[in-house]
Order: structure tokens, then C-alpha cells, then sequence
């Protein structure tokens, strides 16, 4: 009986001199490998993706205050024009005219899937890019609150 605790304590020394080391030495090498700069981020333009004249002012605006939006992206069977992926927010333009009331349903049916996974949905009017654009991402900026823009 004391035979077998002294060949199953010598395992447990072999083990733990032996080839701890030996996996520490090679958490050590591929740690010191991977590169860890906090360097430039490369951002693809993904301009081409989007759908319509409306949706790439509202990028091409968005990419020169520094926020890089994500264009025509698919989450579940929703299509998103303009999502500000790393904030989970949404942005839909909708037609302001009484004869759009089916895109309107559409967009509310989006609008209220996107949200029960988490999504803010920001719905701006199309008349409100095409007169201003500044006034209207500023009222975008205000109810997302990104303050460093």
C-alpha cells in the first residue's frame, strides 16, 4: 500500500516538475508572440453597400465625424441601412408622405424586432437629411449620446 502512494506521489512530482514548466515556457512564447499594438485600426469604406442616395450622405457624414458606421447589415431577417454596431443602435430613414403608410408598417415591424434583441432604433424622417444634414445627426448624436464626435 505505501509502495503505491510513493510511485503515485513521485507521478505527481514528475508532472509537476516536468511538464509544468514546459507549458508555461510555451504560454510565454505565444503570449510574447501575438502582437498587441494599439496602433491604427484599418476601417474598410463600405460606401458601395449602401441602398440608397440618403443612406451614403448619412455615411459619408457619419465617416468624417470619426463615427464608422456599418452599412446594410443583416441581423436575423431585418436588414439594418445604417448600424452603429459597436453601440447597438440602428438608424432607418423613413418617407414623411401619408401614401408611405406600408414602409412605415415595415419599418415599425423592424423597429420592434431589432429592439426585443437590444437594438436602439433611432427612425429619422428622409425630408430632414435631404434639408439638413448637420441638424439632423446632431439630433442623432443627442439621443445616443455620443459625446466625442
Amino acid at each position: 500500500m505505501s509502495m503505491m502512494i510513493l510511485v503515485m506521489e513521485m507521478n505527481f512530482i514528475l508532472l509537476e516538475y516536468f511538464f509544468l514548466p514546459i507549458v508555461l515556457l510555451t504560454l510565454f512564447y505565444v503570449g510574447a508572440k501575438q502582437n498587441n499594438s494599439n496602433g491604427i485600426i484599418a476601417v474598410r469604406n463600405l460606401r458601395h453597400l449602401c441602398k440608397s442616395e440618403i443612406d451614403k450622405r448619412i455615411y459619408d457624414e457619419l465617416h468624417k465625424r470619426g463615427v464608422y458606421a456599418s452599412p446594410s447589415v443583416k441581423y436575423g431577417y431585418s436588414t439594418i441601412p445604417i448600424a452603429l454596431e459597436p453601440y447597438k443602435i440602428a438608424i432607418f430613414t423613413y418617407p414623411q408622405s401619408k401614401m408611405a403608410l406600408l414602409k412605415r408598417l415595415n419599418l415599425k415591424h423592424h423597429e420592434l424586432y431589432l429592439r426585443s434583441f437590444g437594438w436602439k432604433v433611432l427612425k429619422v424622417p428622409q425630408e430632414t437629411f435631404q434639408k439638413d444634414v448637420d441638424a439632423a445627426l446632431k439630433q442623432v448624436f443627442i439621443q445616443v449620446k455620443i459625446n466625442n464626435v
